[in-house]
C-alpha cells in the first residue's frame, strides 16, 4: 500500500501542477479582459486547485506508513482552508453583485471578447490531460481517491466547455443574457468545489470524522490476532478524512513481549486493517503495557524488566 500511496501522490502532485498552470493562464487573460465568464473560470480553477491541494497533503502524509499521521498538522491545513476558501468566495460574489447591479441599472453592456476563448480552450485539454492522466494511474495502483479526482477533472473539462461556449456565443451575440445564463453555469461549479472543500473542513474541525461503524469492523476482526499475541484491543479509531481513512489502533500488551514480537505484531495488525477496505490508507498502531489487574486476571504475574529476578531471590 505504501508503494502504491506515493505513486498515487505523483500523480495527484502533476495534476494539481496541471491546474496551477490553467489558473496562470487564465489571470493572464483576466488581467488584460474585462470578461465575467473568464473571471468566474478563474475562480473555478483556483477552487480546484485549493481542493486538490488538500487531497495532494493528505495522501501524502497518508504514504508515510513508517510515521504517525499528523492529525494536528491536518486540522491547520482544514482551517487555513477554509478561512481561504471563504475569503475567495466573497470575493467573488462580491464582484458577481456589482455586475449584475450594473446590468439591472443599464450601465452595463455585454463586453466578452471571442479572444479570451484561447484560454478556455487551453482549459478543456488541461482538465482532459489530467483526467487521463488520474484514470490511467488508478487502473495501474488503485487508489480509489484517483478515481475520485478522475471524475472531478472530467466535470471540470465539462466546466471548461461551458465556458468556452459561453465566451463565443455571448461574444457573437452580444447578448447580456445569454453571458449571464453561461456565469450562472459556471458559478454552479465553483459552488460544487467550495462544497467538497467545506464539508472537509468543517467535519476534521469539529472531530465529526470518527466512523463508529468502521472503527467497529476493524475491532471486530483485530481481537482474535491480538488475543493469539498474549494481548488486548485498547481502543480504534477510523476517521474519514476527505474520501480516504486514516485508522489509529491502540493495544495493550505483556510488558515481557519483545520489541521484534511487537513489530511483527504491528505489521500483522496493519496488513489485516488495510485488507478490509481499499479506502483505508493508513493506520498507526501504538502498544502499551498491560494493566496488573487484567494480567492477573488471566492468571498470569505481572513482572517489569529486572523484577523477575528480585522475585525469585
Amino acid at each position: 500500500m505504501a508503494s502504491r500511496l506515493k505513486m498515487a501522490s505523483r500523480s495527484m502532485a502533476y495534476s494539481f501542477l496541471l491546474d496551477l498552470t490553467g489558473v496562470v493562464i487564465d489571470l493572464v487573460f483576466v488581467v488584460f479582459y474585462n470578461n465575467i465568464i473568464l473571471y468566474t473560470d478563474f475562480i473555478h480553477w483556483v477552487m480546484d486547485s485549493l481542493l486538490e491541494l488538500t487531497l495532494l497533503i493528505g495522501i501524502y502524509l497518508a504514504s508515510r506508513v513508517s510515521r504517525r499521521y499528523p492529525l494536528g498538522v491536518v486540522f491547520i491545513e482544514s482551517t487555513l482552508g477554509l478561512v481561504l476558501a471563504l475569503s475567495i468566495l466573497g470575493f467573488y460574489f462580491y464582484n458577481l453583485y456589482s455586475y449584475l447591479n450594473g446590468v439591472l441599472n443599464g450601465s452595463k453592456v455585454s463586453e466578452v471578447n471571442a479572444f479570451t476563448s484561447i484560454a478556455t480552450g487551453v482549459g478543456i485539454a488541461i482538465t482532459l490531460f489530467s483526467y487521463f492522466n488520474l484514470r490511467s494511474s488508478y487502473g495501474r495502483q488503485g487508489v480509489e481517491l484517483l478515481r475520485y479526482e478522475s471524475t472531478h477533472a472530467l466535470m471540470d473539462s465539462v466546466a471548461s466547455v461551458a465556458a468556452t461556449v459561453g465566451i463565443l456565443v455571448s461574444s457573437i451575440t452580444q447578448s447580456v443574457a445569454l453571458e449571464i445564463l453561461f456565469t450562472l453555469i459556471l458559478t454552479v461549479f465553483i459552488i460544487h468545489s467550495v462544497q467538497g472543500i467545506l464539508q472537509d473542513s468543517f467535519r476534521i474541525i469539529t472531530g465529526e470524522t470518527l466512523d463508529y461503524k468502521t472503527s467497529l469492523l476493524i475491532m471486530n476482526n483485530i481481537q482474535d490476532l491480538v488475543s493469539r499475541s498474549g494481548g488486548a484491543v485498547k481502543s480504534v479509531e477510523a476517521r474519514r478524512l476527505s474520501s480516504f481513512y486514516v485508522v489509529n489502533i491502540d493495544v495493550y500488551l505483556n510488558p515481557e513481549t519483545t520489541l521484534r514480537e511487537a513489530h511483527r505484531l504491528r505489521r500483522k495488525i496493519v496488513k489485516k486493517v488495510t485488507e478490509l477496505s481499499d479506502m483505508i490508507y493508513h493506520v498507526d498502531v501504538r502498544f502499551y503495557p498491560q494493566p496488573a489487574d487484567e494480567m492477573e486476571s488471566k492468571g498470569r504475574a505481572l513482572y517489569y524488566p529486572g523484577e523477575r529476578a528480585r522475585r525469585k531471590r
